[in-house]
C-alpha cells in the first residue's frame, strides 16, 4: 500500500509541475492505466510562493475589494475562561496556532492577468490585543468590544486577517475574543481554532510545547490542486449538467411582510431562537429513519413547505452550505473549503408530506454529491459577484463539541449580531444525542416588525402538524397559529350568510304595482319590469341560449337595458355589456373573446358583428310570454363577464357568479341602508363594473331607479331629480362613505 501511495503522489506531483499543455496528454496516460484525477492525492506546494486562490477567495476578495469597509464576512466570537489563566501557555497555544495553519497568515494579491494570488507570510509571534472591562458594566462592556473587535474591516492585501483578544473581567475571569476574514477561515475552521487552542493550551500547561502537529495538508495546496482541476476541465460536464437544472429555476422570493420600499443593503441580521418540543424532535427523527434518509432532509423539506406556503410557490431554489471536506486530510485544516449548494424543490400542496421527504432527501443528496464543484463557476451567468442566486438559506449542522481548557470554566459567549447576507436563514443545529435547537435569521430591515417572531411560532407549529400527519398533503397543515386564526376570527367574523336567492328572483319578488324604472315621461312598474324581460328570456331560449352561455349587450341607458340584463339571467345565461361608443375593433374583439353567442342591441343600423344579432326593436324580440322560463340557478353558475383593459391594454373579461353577485348586492343595500323609500340615480356605463352594484342595489331593495338619459342637452343630475320627483337621489357606490337623506314615498 505504501508503494502504491508513494507512487500515485509521484504522479500528482508530476501532473502539478507539468504545463498547462503537457497536462491534458499526462492524464490521458494516467486514466489509460485506470489512475482518474481523483485517485491522485493533493500535492504540497512550495509555502513561499504565491499560490492561486481559491474560488469563494477570489469572491470574497472582489467583495471586498468593492466595499473595503463592508464587515459582512466577518466571522468569530469569544469564549468566556473562569478560573486561573495560564498567559504564557495561551500566548504559547495562539503562537502555535499560527505556525500550524498557513490560511491565519494569508494576504491577496492581484496580478496583471486579472487573477488573485494568495501569499502565506512566515510565521510570527500572535499579536494578543489585551483590554480591561472590568467594573459593574463589564458585561456590556464585553459585549461592546467583541462587536468592535468582529466588525473591524480586514485589508485583504495587508492583513493579518486574524485578530485575537483577550479582555480581563475581573479576578480569574477572562474572555478570548476570536475574529477572522471569512476569505481564511469558515465554521468548521472555528471549531478546529478552539479546539486546538485548547488542547495546545492544556500540552503546554503539562510541559510539552509540542503537543500537536501541523496538518497533513495546507489549504493553499487544496486551493491550487482544484485550479489544476478546472483548468484541465474535469469538472465541465458536471457543471453544465447543475446550470441545465437551474437555468429555468424561478429568482427572487415574494414574502407578503417584505417591505414594499426594502433598502438595498439587508443590514443587521436578527437572530429568533427556536424552540423545537421534544414530541416533534421525536417524531422528526421517527419519520427520518422509517424513510430512510437524514433528519437535515426531513427538516429540509418542512422548511421548503413553510416557504412555498408562505410565498405562495410551488418551485424554489435555496441554498445550503456543504462543509466541501473530502478525505481525512482536510479535516483538521483551517482554510475556506466551504461550498454553497443549490437545492430546487417543488413542495406541491397535493403532496404527502412523507413522500415529499423522500423527494428532498433525493435532491439533498444529489446536491451532497457534488458539493466539491464550485457555487461560483455553477452561477456564472445568473447574476454578478455581489447578487445571491436566491433569497433562503438552509443550514443544518453538528453542534461543535465545547472547548476545554484543563483548569478553566470554558463557555462559548453569543455571536454578535450579524450583517444579513439573505433575506431569510433556518439554522439547525443536532446535538450528539440527537437534540434539535435552531433560530431563524432575517434580515431585518426588509420585513415589518416582528415577522422574525411570528414566523418563527408559524415554522414550529408547521412542522409540528406535518410530522403528526406525514400521510397528509402538505397543503392540509394550518400554517398559521392558533393565536393568529383566533384574531382572524375575531376581525372578520360576519353574520351566517343568508339563503341564496338569484338577483333576478329578488327583483321579481318586488310588489308589482311599484315603480321600479324612471326614465323621462316614462314609468315602468316592477310587474311591467319582470313580465316584459320574462318574454325576452323566452325569446333567448328560443335562440338556443342555455347556461352560461354570454350574450353581448350593446345597448344604451334605457329601461329596456335593464330588462336584457334580467332577462340574460333568467335565461341562465351570461350577459357581457359592450360600451356602445367603443371602436368596432374593440367591440369585435370582446365578442370573440367572450365566445357571446348572440348580440342585444336597440342602436340603430348596428353593423355585422362577430355573432348573430337580436335588435329589441324586432317584432319577435318580446313576444313570448310573461311567465317564469323556469330555469334553475346555482350560486357557482356564471352570471356576467365585464371586460377592462387590463395593463397591457388588450380587454381582459372577469367573470362573475350569481352567488358573488347576491351577496354584493345584498352588502352594498344594508351598507347604504337602502329601502323602498329610496330611489337611485344611474350614471355610470353599463360596460363599467360598478355600474352593477347601483342598479341591482336599487332593484332587488324595491326602490327607484332612475337611469340619467345620455342625451345632448339633457338637464343635470340633481335638477332633473328636484324637478321630477321633489327630492335628493342617492348613487351607491363601495368606494364612496354612505350619505344617508331620506326622500318622500314614491308609491304614491
Amino acid at each position: 500500500m505504501s508503494a502504491l501511495t508513494d507512487r500515485l503522489r509521484s504522479l500528482a506531483a508530476r501532473l502539478a509541475a507539468a504545463s498547462p499543455e503537457e497536462r491534458e496528454s499526462l492524464l490521458a496516460r494516467f486514466e489509460a492505466a485506470g489512475i482518474g484525477f481523483d485517485d491522485l492525492p493533493v500535492p504540497p506546494t512550495d509555502p513561499g510562493k504565491p499560490q492561486p486562490a481559491a474560488d469563494v477567495q477570489r469572491r470574497l476578495y472582489l467583495l471586498w475589494r468593492l466595499d473595503p469597509s463592508s464587515a459582512a464576512y466577518s466571522v468569530g466570537g469569544a469564549v468566556r475562561l473562569t478560573g486561573p489563566l495560564d498567559r504564557a501557555a495561551l500566548k504559547g497555544a495562539l503562537d502555535g496556532l499560527l505556525a500550524r495553519h498557513d490560511a491565519l497568515r494569508t494576504r491577496f494579491r492581484d496580478a496583471e492577468d486579472g487573477s488573485v494570488f494568495q501569499i502565506a507570510d512566515p510565521a510570527a509571534p500572535c499579536a494578543l490585543a489585551e483590554y480591561v472591562c472590568e467594573g459593574p458594566d463589564s458585561e456590556a462592556a464585553l459585549r461592546d468590544l467583541v462587536r468592535e473587535t468582529v466588525e473591524r474591516p480586514f485589508d485583504l492585501t495587508a492583513g493579518p486577517l486574524m485578530r485575537v483578544g483577550l479582555a480581563r473581567l475581573g479576578p480569574d475571569r477572562h474572555a478570548l475574543i476570536l475574529a477572522l476574514h471569512h476569505a481564511v477561515c469558515d465554521a468548521w475552521s472555528l471549531g478546529v481554532l478552539t479546539r486546538e487552542i485548547g488542547a495546545d493550551y492544556a500540552a503546554r500547561r503539562a510541559g510539552r510545547p509540542d503537543g500537536i502537529p501541523a496538518p497533513p495538508l495546507r489549504f493553499a495546496d487544496w486551493a491550487a490542486w482544484q485550479a489544476i482541476r478546472q483548468e484541465t476541465g474535469r469538472d465541465a460536464a458536471a457543471l453544465a449538467r447543475i446550470r441545465e437544472r437551474l437555468a429555468d429555476a424561478p429568482r427572487g422570493l415574494t414574502f407578503p411582510e417584505r417591505l414594499p420600499a426594502a433598502p438595498r443593503e439587508a443590514g443587521r441580521a436578527r437572530r429568533v431562537p427556536l424552540v423545537f418540543p421534544e414530541p416533534t424532535q421525536d417524531a422528526l427523527h421517527r419519520l427520518a429513519s422509517e424513510r430512510g434518509v437524514t433528519a437535515a432532509a426531513a427538516m429540509l423539506a418542512a422548511f421548503a413547505v413553510f416557504l412555498g406556503r408562505g410565498t405562495g410557490r410551488d418551485d424554489l431554489c435555496l441554498g445550503m452550505p456543504a462543509a466541501n471536506r473530502e478525505g481525512a486530510a482536510t479535516h483538521g485544516v483551517v482554510g475556506p473549503f466551504v461550498n454553497t449548494l443549490a437545492l430546487r424543490l417543488r413542495p406541491a400542496p397535493a403532496q404527502p408530506f412523507a413522500e415529499f421527504v423522500e423527494t428532498a432527501a433525493a435532491t439533498l443528496r444529489e446536491g451532497m454529491a457534488e458539493q466539491a464543484l464550485p457555487f461560483d463557476r455553477i452561477v456564472e451567468g445568473f447574476g454578478n459577484a455581489g447578487q445571491n442566486p436566491f433569497d433562503a438559506l438552509f443550514a443544518y449542522e453538528r453542534a461543535a463539541a465545547p472547548p476545554r481548557f484543563p483548569g478553566l470554566i470554558a463557555e462559548p459567549l453569543p455571536a454578535p449580531p450579524e450583517t444579513a447576507k439573505f433575506d431569510l436563514v433556518l439554522g439547525v443545529e443536532e446535538a450528539a444525542g440527537g437534540a434539535l435547537s435552531g433560530a431563524l435569521i432575517l434580515a431585518e430591515a426588509r420585513f415589518l416588525p416582528g415577522t422574525g417572531e411570528r414566523w418563527a411560532a408559524r415554522f414550529v407549529g408547521l412542522l409540528g402538524a406535518l410530522l403528526v400527519r406525514p400521510g397528509a398533503p402538505c397543503g392540509e397543515a394550518p400554517l398559521l397559529t392558533d393565536e393568529e386564526r383566533a384574531l382572524l376570527d375575531a376581525q372578520h367574523r360576519m353574520p351566517p350568510a343568508p339563503p341564496f336567492v338569484p338577483v333576478s328572483a329578488r327583483v321579481a319578488a318586488v310588489e308589482g304595482h311599484r315603480i321600479a324604472l324612471v326614465h323621462g315621461e316614462q314609468r315602468l312598474t316592477y310587474g311591467a319590469l319582470n313580465a316584459r324581460a320574462n318574454a325576452l328570456a323566452h325569446a333567448l331560449i328560443r335562440r338556443g341560449v342555455g347556461r352560461e352561455e354570454r350574450v353581448a349587450l350593446r345597448l344604451t341607458r334605457s329601461p329596456d337595458a335593464f330588462v336584457a340584463i334580467l332577462a340574460v339571467l333568467k335565461a341562465g345565461a351570461a350577459y357581457v355589456p359592450v360600451d356602445p361608443e367603443a371602436p368596432q375593433e374593440r367591440r369585435d374583439t370582446v365578442l370573440r373573446q367572450a365566445q357571446a353567442r348572440l348580440l342585444l342591441t336597440d342602436l340603430p343600423g348596428e353593423p355585422p358583428a362577430a355573432c348573430p344579432t337580436l335588435r329589441l326593436d324586432e317584432p319577435d324580440a318580446f313576444a313570448g310570454p310573461g311567465t317564469e322560463p323556469g330555469v334553475a340557478i346555482h350560486p357557482e353558475q356564471l352570471a356576467y363577464v365585464i371586460f377592462t383593459s387590463g395593463s397591457t391594454g388588450q380587454p381582459k373579461g372577469v367573470a362573475v357568479a350569481h352567488g358573488p353577485l347576491a351577496m354584493h348586492a345584498e352588502a352594498v343595500g344594508a351598507r347604504y341602508d337602502l329601502t323602498r323609500d329610496d330611489r337611485v340615480l344611474h350614471l355610470i356605463a353599463l360596460s363599467f363594473d360598478g355600474a352593477t352594484e347601483a342598479w341591482l342595489a336599487a332593484l332587488i331593495h324595491g326602490g327607484r331607479l332612475v337611469p340619467h338619459p345620455r342625451r345632448p342637452g339633457a338637464a343635470p343630475h340633481r335638477a332633473l331629480l328636484r324637478r321630477r320627483h321633489r327630492g335628493v337621489a342617492r348613487r351607491p357606490h363601495s368606494r364612496r362613505a354612505p350619505r344617508r337623506r331620506r326622500a318622500p314615498r314614491l308609491d304614491r
